[in-house]
């Protein structure tokens, strides 16, 4: 074989690995799901009117405040918690299949194609990370050698080959979520649940954990549904979102969509923490009316709906070429460029300043005054 022709088989071998896999994840589709509990204060409707549909492959996020319904959303998934009205349907290996209809029986066998990781580990401390990893297939009824080889195989999959004979209290928190992961993968499901399954973590360590789960669904193709309350998590690896508050889901879409345009207060109060909020130095700058020797301060919003990146050479041929930038941020969300741009106008009259906006609000961006500063430009 020439070099040439390795080189070309190589190459050939490198596409192919390289390939995304077949989607073969589960759906999930929550059918006008509702949930209640009886409790000594009266009946709480955790639940009400759930209806949307996970897609096979997809990483889907959903988040909420505390209290909201999140971990009892997803726990109607794996029937740990069966809906009071409405389906949820899974639909794994075959047809789908409503899992508050199922038998016992038929549910243990629904939960081989379901796993789950949780936010404590959830790990048995007796056990070495072998034991841990294994104990699906030893309970499903696996052989030694078969155990040995998923263990082994699983281990290399989340980076802790080498932590084998270990045991959990020698591990790091990251470790034992990574060895979390490995055991809800004994079984090859289809569907992984996350319920909070970053929130005990450093942001260091959660960035890893994530980027793990990220590589999972692109080698594996299992659909991932991950709970949480912090956006980051959603930001950095979820296809979609949905926000949860009172038991109800009052928005859905494309993350970027959403964290870029919120539509309704609870998603926007959700952001707040993460939104530009002014800088103290520069907020006692800024006055709320025009005055001698203030120039209007415009803000431009950029939702991600623009086509391509955001053209500021509109923006600054309308503010004038002496605009000042002020604060803001920019970043990318699947490919969509989203922030908030904070610019001074010396050139811009107070009495012009309406007409400006005009000419901005005619641009793909959003535009408003939010004030008058002064001072050094």
């Amino acid at each position: 074989m020439t070099i040439v022709a390795a080189a070309l088989d190589e190459a050939a071998e490198a596409a192919v690995s390289a390939a995304p896999p077949a989607r073969r994840g589960g759906r999930v589709t929550f059918d006008n799901v509702g949930k209640a509990f009886d409790t000594p204060g009266g009946r709480v409707n955790a639940l009400q009117d759930i209806g949307f549909t996970v897609e096979p492959g997809e990483i889907f996020g959903i988040i909420g405040r505390s209290g909201a319904g999140k971990s009892t959303l997803v726990r109607t998934v794996n029937g740990l918690e069966r809906p009071t009205s409405g389906r949820v349907l899974v639909e794994a290996q075959g047809a789908a299949v409503d899992v508050g209809a199922l038998a016992v029986n038929d549910l243990a066998l629904l939960r081989r194609d379901i796993g789950m990781i949780f936010q404590h580990f959830n790990l048995l401390s007796s056990k070495t990370v072998e034991r841990n990893v294994g104990l699906p297939l030893k309970l499903a009824g696996a052989s030694r050698r078969e155990t040995a080889e998923r263990v082994t195989e699983l281990l290399a999959l989340v980076g802790l080959s080498d932590k084998r004979e270990r045991y959990p209290r020698e591990l790091s928190g990251g470790q034992k979520q990574r060895v979390g992961i490995a055991r809800a993968l004994a079984r090859d499901p289809a569907i992984l649940l996350c319920d909070e399954a970053t929130s005990a973590l450093d942001p260091e360590t959660t960035l890893s954990i994530l980027d793990l789960l990220k590589d999972i669904n692109r080698r594996l193709g299992l659909t991932i549904i991950l709970i949480t309350h912090e956006m980051e998590a959603i930001r950095h690896i979820s296809d979609r979102v949905a926000v949860i508050e009172k038991g109800r889901i009052v928005e859905i879409g494309p993350v970027w969509k959403v964290f870029g345009d919120p539509q309704q207060e609870a998603t926007r109060a959700l952001l707040k923490p993460h939104a530009d909020d002014l800088p103290d130095d520069l907020s006692r700058r800024i006055a709320p009316l025009p005055g001698p020797g203030l120039a209007p301060v415009f803000a431009l919003t950029f939702t991600g709906q623009e086509p391509g990146e955001p053209n500021l050479g509109v923006v600054f041929e309308a503010l004038g070429h002496d605009a000042r930038l002020l604060h803001g941020t920019l970043e990318r969300i699947q490919g969509h460029a989203q922030g908030r741009l904070l610019v001074a106008a010396p050139a811009v009259p107070a009495q012009e300043a309406a007409h400006v906006l005009n000419i901005l609000k005619a641009h793909p961006p959003r535009a408003e005054i939010i004030g008058y500063v002064g001072g050094p430009l």
